[in-house]
């Protein structure tokens, strides 16, 4: 079965992963763009606002279909933070300081991740209208962080981040209620950008594919 490549703006081989693992069935291939890309740092007050500058930013170099994913974590007790500015926060107070300033009481340790996946082709013409694919999943943060970081992790917050309807963080997790996450909550495209973006694709990769050829990228 011929592939159809897009390619995948991103330095976490976690999100690849996933990100294959829900669009290669529909025979897209996934392709980690290698060349270095410098793109402005901006501080910007909404997840898509930073995947969508991102896109502005990136498609007159990679004239073919490509996604970029961001992340921004959400705080119910101190409203809007972190949010985008997640891994500027993490890098400096770190998980240790975050936890710090949230109140010990559990019904006010609510928070929440919110995915944005972007997606840009040259079928679109138009940069500042990328398609968009939200999803968010909550939970409460853990009193302490979790000893143990499993590989696919995207971000050290799993050791403090426990989905609603479990009792360990998402880096404690053990096989059975990883499975029972991935079946429950991860399946869902509500939760999972990823599977959005994979449900939309099924209907659109005629019109997206068939107009022109993107073979051949230069990634040196």
């Amino acid at each position: 079965m011929d592939m159809y490549p897009i390619y995948f703006l991103t330095s976490n081989n976690g999100k690849v992963a996933t990100m294959r693992k829900w669009v290669e069935p529909l025979g897209i291939k996934v392709k980690k763009y290698r060349k270095k890309i410098d793109v402005p740092e901006r501080k910007l007050p909404t997840v898509e606002e930073v995947a969508k500058y991102k896109v502005i930013d990136i498609y007159r170099i990679i004239k073919a279909p490509f996604v970029v994913q961001d992340s921004g974590f959400f705080i119910e007790a101190l409203p809007g933070y972190p949010g985008p500015d997640v891994n500027r926060v993490l890098s400096t107070i770190g998980i240790p300081g975050l936890l710090a300033m949230i109140p010990q009481e559990m019904e006010k340790r609510g928070c929440y991740f919110e995915d944005i996946l972007a997606f840009w082709s040259p079928t679109f013409g138009d940069p500042m209208k990328p398609a968009i694919f939200r999803s968010t999943v909550h939970g409460k943060l853990a009193y302490e962080p979790s000893e143990n970081l499993r590989p696919e992790a995207w971000s050290k917050l799993w050791t403090v981040f426990q989905p609603d309807g479990f009792e360990s963080t998402l880096a404690a997790m053990n096989q059975d209620e990883q499975k029972r996450f991935g079946r429950e909550v991860r399946s869902a495209a509500k939760s999972n950008c990823f599977v959005a973006f994979a449900s939309w694709m099924k209907s659109h990769l005629h019109y997206l594919y068939t107009q022109t050829s993107f073979d051949g990228i230069n990634e040196n």
